[in-house]
């Protein structure tokens, strides 16, 4: 009787310890121990995510050549003919087709006083062109072809007037 008396005494002197054991739909197990005697009852309480953050924008990436280059802008250039001669234009690629790489644009040649029509072709990191028409005739030929190569920040390429025969150099910045 001694022996029952003190199993009873050790068994209401220990605490009883409860663990609560939640599991994740990722299969993880978060438990938790709380003493039995100090449940009243348990609930289960949705609650709201904890609030978002901010979304920041990213930063915008720099536009790659060939999108700065059909962007409708002027871009500037240089040409300059293997016998001598140097010409500054601007270029401005108007219409691009993405199925087909048809370009539609127009050259200006600010010391020659011409602005001419240019009809080519973008292909991979090639640029053809060729001078089709006059807008604003001046001392600038029609008929001269262009053929670039297309690079991280510029375009390097050759030229040849198909009348004259003269060539050279250009490059698009």
């Amino acid at each position: 009787m001694r022996y029952i008396a003190l199993l009873l005494l050790f068994v209401v002197a220990t605490p009883c310890f409860s663990e609560i054991a939640i599991h994740t739909k990722d299969g993880r197990t978060v438990r938790v121990q709380v003493e039995a005697d100090e449940i009243s009852r348990i609930e289960f309480v949705t609650t709201a995510p904890p609030p978002a953050k901010p979304i920041t924008a990213p930063t915008p990436a720099k536009p790659t050549f060939i999108q700065a280059l059909l962007n409708g802008k002027d871009r500037p250039g240089e040409a300059w003919g293997d016998s001598g001669g140097r010409w500054n234009f601007k270029l401005k690629i108007t219409s691009y087709d993405r199925a087909t790489g048809y370009v539609v644009g127009q050259i200006t040649w600010p010391s020659l006083s011409s602005v001419h029509r240019v009809r080519g072709k973008l292909t991979g990191d090639k640029l053809t062109f060729t001078e089709v028409e006059a807008i604003r005739p001046g001392g600038a030929h029609l008929n001269v072809s262009y053929t670039f190569t297309l690079g991280n920040s510029s375009a390097t390429g050759r030229w040849l007037d198909n009348g004259d025969k003269s060539h050279g150099g250009a490059k698009i910045k």
